[in-house]
């Protein structure tokens, strides 16, 4: 994680500072206090900067290769192999049967796409497993990814209640039982309602506005938000569109008007175009 040169920045800082790990990592932005004093202490031992340890391999080339055998030798079911040889996960032996080198997960601090999914995909996911007319285990499939994560992607997204309401015993029959269990559903659907509506105004927006970099809907101008309104209102009302995009119903009208007038610069904007290409 840590390069040789960053090691021995950090223990000359240390040293600089007065052996105070705080205003060392405060400084430098890393490590942590308690690594810190560990490289320290190395570097007394024997005098050298210490050097990171290699990890051994996880699995020996044995191990992967009974695994896969294993797999295909018994209908080439992932979980019943995981399940009888206690090894490894499933994300790993898929990607061994496919010829692939696994990648180890990464711990991070604020992981901001979770399994290297961004937050559109998830939300897709979300929306086609509440709404499914398949099986979870196909879902999960469509999108390469395995019913765990996806019920993971569901927890995230509409909260821990909602796999509690998906799971209510079948032999209650109290009125107050039955309304509260139909107020949860209906929750659950306003909830889908709401990433499906946050879904396609990503969608759209990514038509609109074309940038390399991905658009972010709350920071487009009124006048992008009001194109991606006008494209979106057929399929949604006004006032959730607004809300959403957090754009007042006057700025929205008078964003429109403005759309409608005549461009008195159009004659200008061709010339400029002309020019541009012939140079």
């Amino acid at each position: 994680m840590y390069s040789y040169s960053d090691r021995l920045k950090a223990i000359e800082a240390y040293i600089q500072y007065g052996k105070s790990a705080a205003a060392t990592v405060r400084a430098l932005g890393y490590p942590s206090k308690k690594q810190l004093r560990r490289w320290y202490q190395g570097y007394l031992a024997s005098g050298q900067v210490p050097m990171r340890k290699k990890r051994k391999p996880k699995y020996t080339s044995e191990e992967r290769r009974r695994a896969v055998e294993h797999y295909f030798r018994t209908g080439q079911c992932i979980a019943r192999t995981v399940r009888e040889l206690g090894y490894p996960n499933i994300e790993w032996l898929r990607a061994w049967v496919n010829g692939e080198t696994p990648v180890a997960v990464v711990r991070r601090t604020n992981p901001v796409e979770p399994f290297g999914r961004s937050g559109a995909e998830r939300k897709s996911a979300v929306i086609e497993l509440c709404t499914r007319q398949a099986s979870a285990t196909e879902v999960a499939h469509r999108f390469a990814v395995t019913r765990q994560t996806l019920y993971n992607w569901r927890k995230q997204l509409l909260g821990a209640e909602t796999g509690k309401a998906m799971k209510r015993p079948h032999n209650r029959t109290s009125d107050g039982d039955l309304d509260e269990l139909r107020a949860e559903v209906e929750a659950l659907e306003t909830r889908v309602h709401e990433l499906q509506l946050e879904h396609d105004i990503l969608v759209k927006a990514n038509e609109l506005v074309k940038k390399d970099e991905g658009v972010n809907p709350q920071t487009l101008s009124n006048r992008e938000k009001t194109l991606l309104v006008d494209a979106l209102k057929d399929a949604y009302q006004l006032a959730e569109l607004l809300t959403a995009l957090d754009l007042p119903r006057s700025s929205y009208y008078y964003g429109r008007e403005a759309l409608q007038r005549p461009d008195k610069y159009a004659e200008e904007r061709q010339e400029i175009e002309i020019i541009f290409e012939s140079n």
